[in-house]
């Protein structure tokens, strides 16, 4: 790793993460195919940062223009993960029997998540993270579309579809991220 990272400035302890993370992938799939017989580098270490990443939030300025860029479809999902401060995986799990009437207005249940299975990409079905009901109040921007879906959707159906009608996954909505927030 010393070799590969000695050109040029010193790179971040993440840069440094990173490339030693592909050294043992590879170095693993030469253990495997037989190449070599041991991988002696195992015992080497990442290097620790000392710094503490600090969460990066959307301006509302950020968030207007990737909700703006975003198909008609996928414009409520961005708004409510953006506004509501859900997880995307408790976002897919709420159907429109979650919505309540709270004093302050619109609120949603969150009782459960669906979050995506890695090896069939299917949702799962399931307790939030931390296994806690909670009421989430509606953003006002998306209160007059909670109250249409609510009107004209069957009990039951998801409160935010996905554009095929089935759950919302990772791969429903396009990424125009970079382009919208830069």
């Amino acid at each position: 790793m010393t070799r590969v990272l000695s050109d040029g400035p010193r790179p971040s302890d993440a840069t440094r993460r990173r490339v030693l993370s592909v050294l043992r992938l590879v170095r693993d799939d030469a253990v495997r195919d037989r190449r070599i017989s041991v991988d002696l580098a195992l015992r080497s270490r990442s290097p620790m940062s000392t710094a503490k990443r600090e969460p990066h939030w959307l301006r509302a300025e950020q968030l207007g223009r990737l909700a703006d860029s975003m198909p008609p479809n996928c414009r409520p999902v961005v708004l409510f993960l953006g506004l509501a401060g859900c997880r995307f995986s408790e976002m897919c799990a709420r159907r429109v029997d979650a919505v309540v009437q709270t004093p302050h207005g619109l609120g949603v249940r969150i009782h459960r998540a669906a979050p995506q299975s890695k090896k069939t990409r299917g949702a799962i079905f399931g307790p939030t993270k931390t296994h806690q009901t909670r009421t989430v109040p509606i953003p006002p921007t998306l209160e007059t579309y909670v109250r249409d879906r609510i009107k004209n959707a069957l009990s039951g159906s998801c409160l935010i579809p996905s554009p095929t009608g089935a759950i919302w996954t990772h791969q429903s909505c396009p990424a125009p991220w970079s382009a919208s927030t830069g």
